[in-house]
């Protein structure tokens, strides 16, 4: 009688290698019943449960975990699917058995039901690997501990791409957006609109992506539109082989009370500190500005100088008190008429200086003129208890292109003023730059 053929070699040789497999396999893999007895297991696990069994018995796997993990027959005993996974990678730390110190190690189970009534648990020593993982976030905590605890630098990354990928507490206090609300925008929203589709960081990265790193100053938006004046220095990140740039650290300082310092240190030594107006350096700086630029677009310039009639009677009169009102009245006066591009400079005591840019033709220097001697002929100052009237007298000298000579021009424009004087003051007199004063 025939009862049954044996297996196939083949068949017989891939159980041997599954159980050689499961005998040698690193990890712990365990059959249990409905209620947690360990109905099979493999080697290393029999050598890892035993260090944790505080009867040294290995009988049921859920009362060996209770005392750590009491959680886990909770969560095989509820689950009421006939089949399916029960927990993945669920860590848990165990005191060694019998040790005399606090010994201990984590371990990973995953627990898969595979039918009515059977589990199959696989039960793995993650304590190096946990180890690792505690001290990359201990790191990684620190790390923005430090960024977050820099008060005075902003400190965000962006990718290579341009779009913000941290962003750290002073970010928040000095732009004022939430991290939230940057993370995953590209840092353009940074910076203050402008026309043109160019991007405002596009040449710091262009910069920063050749040589590594780029500092530059800028103009930056807040999140309620308030500008201010910032510091900001992109630097590379890269990859460990230092090869493969992977993004960008940005620092930004918000430089504007030293600008503002800067500025104001700028506007002390370029005006006269009594009336405003430019000091005399600074007057004949910006006119040879004005000079280059009418060498190459061939247009006019007209130069205006200013003198107060009688002004030495005033001083000695009601006092230099009252003589500084009265100079300080007519750069207020003169500035009121001309335009903002045009140039006013105290050349030396009560003398001034206007240049005006872009004339339009010829006389349009007197024009102006006549209208600031007006102007002024009809204010009265008052100093103090006296009401004091004043006339100047101004002489203008006008050139085109290439004959635009801000020095000879003051020089011809002296010889108009010095006729103007001669002529009975309160007076406009024209000369061109090629007429040669009066008296020489």
């Amino acid at each position: 009688m025939t009862t049954g053929s044996p297996p196939a070699p083949s068949s017989l040789n891939a159980g041997e290698d599954l159980i050689h497999l499961l005998y040698l396999c690193p990890v712990a893999i365990a059959k249990l019943d409905g209620h947690g007895n360990i109905l099979l297991m493999n080697p290393h696990g029999t050598q890892l449960l035993i260090m944790i069994s505080q009867n040294r018995e290995l009988v049921n796997l859920f009362d060996i975990f209770a005392p750590f993990a009491p959680e886990i027959g909770e969560m095989a005993m509820r689950f009421e699917k006939r089949a399916g996974k029960i927990c993945e990678e669920h860590r848990f730390v165990v005191r060694l058995n019998g040790s005399k110190t606090d010994a201990s190690v984590t371990l990973s189970l995953t627990m898969q039901k595979i039918d009515v009534d059977v589990f199959v648990a696989v039960i793995a020593d993650v304590t190096a690997t946990a180890a690792r993982e505690s001290t990359i976030r201990a790191s990684e905590e620190r790390l923005h501990s430090v960024l977050d605890g820099v008060t005075a630098y902003a400190i965000c990354t962006i990718d290579a791409g341009g779009y913000i990928t941290s962003w750290n507490t002073a970010a928040e206090r000095l732009e004022g957006y939430r991290s939230d609300e940057v993370i995953g925008q590209h840092i353009d929203m940074l910076a203050p609109a402008r026309g043109g589709s160019a991007s405002p960081f596009k040449k710091p990265l262009e910069l920063a992506r050749r040589d590594g790193g780029h500092e530059f100053q800028a103009w930056r938006v807040r999140k309620d539109g308030s500008r201010y004046w910032a510091n900001c220095t992109i630097s590379g990140l890269y990859n460990r082989a230092k090869k493969t740039l992977i993004g960008f650290s940005v620092i930004t300082r918000d430089t504007t009370v030293s600008r503002r310092s800067e500025d104001s240190l700028r506007l002390l030594a370029s005006t006269d500190p009594l009336t405003g107006a430019l000091n005399r350096r600074a007057f004949f700086e910006a006119a040879q500005i004005e000079q280059a630029r009418c060498h190459r677009s061939n247009e006019t310039m007209a130069m205006l100088l200013v003198d107060v009639d009688h002004f030495k009677a005033v001083n000695d009169t009601h006092g230099h008190e009252a003589g500084d009102v009265v100079l300080q009245r007519i750069v207020a006066e003169a500035r009121a008429q001309i335009r903002t591009m045009d140039v006013l400079g105290r050349i030396g005591g009560e003398e001034f200086a206007v240049v005006l840019t872009t004339a339009s033709g010829f006389e349009a220097g007197l024009t102006m003129a006549e209208r600031i001697r007006k102007q002024l002929e009809g204010v009265t100052i008052s100093v103090g208890s006296v009401d004091l009237s004043i006339t100047v007298s101004i002489g203008v000298a006008e050139a085109t292109g290439t004959e635009v000579d801000a020095k000879e021009m003051l020089r011809v424009a002296d010889g108009a003023l010095y006729q103007a004087k001669r002529d009975g003051r309160n007076r406009v007199v024209l000369a061109l730059a090629h007429d040669k004063p009066a008296g020489s």
